[in-house]
């Protein structure tokens, strides 16, 4: 008698025997397995990441990400830029020109000290330069508004945007700066940018008179 490999049909015109079906089912039980492994990986890097950044003194966090403007989803770094101005201008409500202008240069000083030693706290967890660190942002955004004359609303539009604009492009080596480590290179593009857009601010005022 014929010996015949017993199978087992899943199909009218498909069929299979059983050490096929065993061999199928082995290897759907490893790639499920690999699955399992990976996610059970990915979950353990996720809570690690977690932790760490719980380890990030808050003050660092909060200053690091702009008063918590560096969350936000879209464009936080414009975001960041916003947050100071708005705080610019509500001071320029209660202080007097020159007043307003010494306070903003201790704000530029006190949050580029601060900012430099935030960043570095947090880049070991969040990598190098993440995107929700926006303090570099306030400071250099404080800087070009160090010339606007007479509290006046064209001049500070005309900081933010030449602001961003060095910051986005970063031309005449502001994108070397990116290269110093730690926070110090966080911190220095955008103080340069900064110092580039008051430049500008300033020639502008002089040929406007």
């Amino acid at each position: 008698m014929q010996n015949k490999k017993e199978t087992v049909l899943l199909f009218p015109s498909f069929s299979l025997n059983r050490e096929q079906l065993f061999s199928i089912q082995t290897n759907l039980v490893s790639v499920f397995s690999f699955s399992l492994s990976k996610v059970n990986i990915n979950f353990v890097n996720h809570f690690t990441i977690v932790n760490k950044m719980h380890n990030i003194p808050f003050i660092y966090r909060f200053i690091a990400t702009g008063f918590g403007s560096g969350y936000s989803p879209i464009a936080p770094g414009t975001a960041g830029a916003l947050v100071a101005t708005l705080i610019w201008i509500i001071l320029s409500f209660f202080l007097t020109d020159i007043q307003l202008g010494i306070l903003t240069f201790f704000l530029i000083l006190f949050f580029t000290a601060t900012g430099i030693r935030a960043a570095s706290a947090v880049e070991p967890v969040w990598g190098k330069d993440p995107s929700r660190v926006v303090v570099d942002e306030m400071v250099g955004v404080w800087i070009p508004l160090l010339a606007v004359p007479d509290k006046n609303g064209w001049y500070v539009a005309a900081s933010f945007l030449l602001f961003r604009l060095f910051d986005i492009y970063k031309p005449f080596g502001i994108r070397k700066m990116e290269r110093l480590k730690g926070g110090l290179g966080v911190m220095m593009d955008d103080i340069v940018a900064g110092i580039y857009s008051l430049i500008l601010l300033i020639v502008a005022r002089w040929v406007i008179g």
